[in-house]
């Protein structure tokens, strides 16, 4: 998912809808900040099932990957810095949507761990992948059993499709987990 920063203010603006450059995206306050999260991958043409896993790219490379090796952008100290800032050129989401959609932030002052801790999550074996929704009482930055309380589909925030990773032209463990990059490198593997 890509998101885009909104203004910080103190009113709860969690789950107004709109669209940004034709891409439609969901408020959700994360801590002091309300975040406007993408409803859909880059590329991909419905909100679940295989079609909701998008296209693939490498961290810091804007063309989509046909064939994903670890051969693209390995070592950030020799091509790009650790951070990708979205006017630099390598940021995905700002290469392919435009505005001022971009990649989140991740670490421990990141967009990533704000939306985890300020959402709940839920696994659905269905729709392989995460359904985050707007906790009810105690259940915040909770996710899967660790909630006795009953949350609908239809009422999500968001879904993140488990849509695996990819080896040369293969992909692995679609369906039972996923990698979404960030803005900040951590490995040849993760960002």
């Amino acid at each position: 998912m890509d998101l885009s920063s909104m203004t910080i203010d103190n009113t709860d603006l969690t789950g107004q809808h709109g669209i940004l450059n034709n891409h439609e995206y969901v408020v959700v306050k994360c801590g002091e900040k309300n975040i406007k999260w993408a409803t859909k991958n880059i590329g991909a043409t419905a909100l679940t099932g295989t079609d909701s896993y998008g296209e693939v790219f490498s961290w810091g490379d804007i063309a989509k990957k046909d064939n994903y090796g670890k051969t693209y952008y390995t070592n950030p100290a020799k091509s790009l810095p650790s951070n990708i800032t979205p006017d630099s050129g390598n940021d995905v989401a700002r290469a392919k949507w435009g505005g001022t959609w971009r990649m989140p932030t991740t670490g421990n002052e990141g967009e990533f761990k704000a939306l985890k801790e300020a959402t709940y999550w839920q696994w659905d074996t269905t729709d392989e992948g995460y359904y985050v929704y707007v906790p009810q009482t105690g259940d915040a930055g909770k996710k899967n059993s660790e909630s006795s309380n009953t949350y609908n589909k239809s009422d999500a925030l968001l879904f993140f499709p488990a849509a695996g990773y990819f080896t040369g032209t293969s992909r692995s463990n679609g369906g039972s987990f996923g990698y979404y990059w960030s803005s900040t490198w951590y490995s040849s593997d993760y960002a």
